[in-house]
């Protein structure tokens, strides 16, 4: 059944993530395990030259005692990448593993046990918003996704994804998202916020199975400064504070 859903989906994704979903069909043909990641939650902060700090929490189901745990990785290109268990503290060494030719983060466990544990990732993706593909369209209004395939062996019982956007851009609007929104949900799967200057969109998801995807696809603009509008509110202040003065004096 999820090898159907996958295929029906191959030709709506980006020609990067065809390769990982052709990946995950590997994956869950040769494991049907149904392993478990009750929590997996992402914040991406997007810096100004297009890299983004990737900050994942996640917290495991029941897991074998194995001595690796295979993530996925929807980023072609990482760098700093570190791991920990957040209940001890305890550092974990973790790495890019080729399998196929296909990447995940893989996380030596050794001996620690992670059932029911929680899991710290982060690492840095120094393209995440390559500006040279994504210049502004009409009205600089700038089109971009950002996209996470479930390409383990693991079902997700609960997904969340948080993009934070660069200091001097704000979100415009939500074009489209996976899930999507239907008339049973009372409200959508999407929101966005406007916080400390700095724009914030969240997207949640559930069950993701293995090659289930979630999507958030939106739009942005760069902040502006009104200077004419600017001039004209100060000559208006300068001419009532003018008129004031007089007012005064008579």
């Amino acid at each position: 059944m999820y090898i159907c859903k996958a295929l029906r989906r191959i030709t709506s994704i980006r020609p990067i993530f065809i390769l990982i979903i052709i990946q995950c069909l590997l994956f869950s043909i040769e494991s049907q395990a149904e392993h478990h990641i009750q929590n997996y939650k992402e914040t991406i902060r997007i810096n100004g030259n297009g890299s983004a700090e990737v900050f994942t929490t996640i917290k495991m189901g029941k897991y074998p005692e194995e001595t690796h745990l295979y993530l996925p990785l929807n980023s072609p290109q990482i760098k700093k990448i570190t791991a920990k268990v957040e209940e001890s503290g305890k550092e974990l060494p973790v790495k890019l593993k080729a399998i196929d030719g296909f990447k995940f983060l893989c996380v030596a466990l050794g001996k620690t046990p992670i059932s029911g544990k929680t899991l710290s990732l982060s690492f840095l993706n120094p393209v995440y918003m390559p500006w040279k593909n994504i210049r502004p369209g009409q009205y600089g209004i700038y089109k971009y996704q950002s996209l996470f395939v479930n390409s383990s062996r693991f079902i997700i019982d609960e997904y969340s994804m948080e993009v934070i956007l660069p200091k001097d851009y704000i979100i415009h609007t939500i074009t489209e998202s996976i899930p999507k929104q239907t008339k049973k949900d009372p409200e959508p799967p999407y929101n966005t916020l406007n916080e400390n200057d700095m724009s914030h969109l969240f997207i949640k998801a559930k069950e993701l199975k293995p090659c289930d995807r979630c999507t958030l696809k939106y739009t942005f603009v760069k902040k502006t400064t009104s200077y004419p509008l600017l001039g004209g509110c100060l000559i208006f202040i300068v001419f009532f504070l003018a008129l004031f003065r007089n007012r005064l004096k008579e």
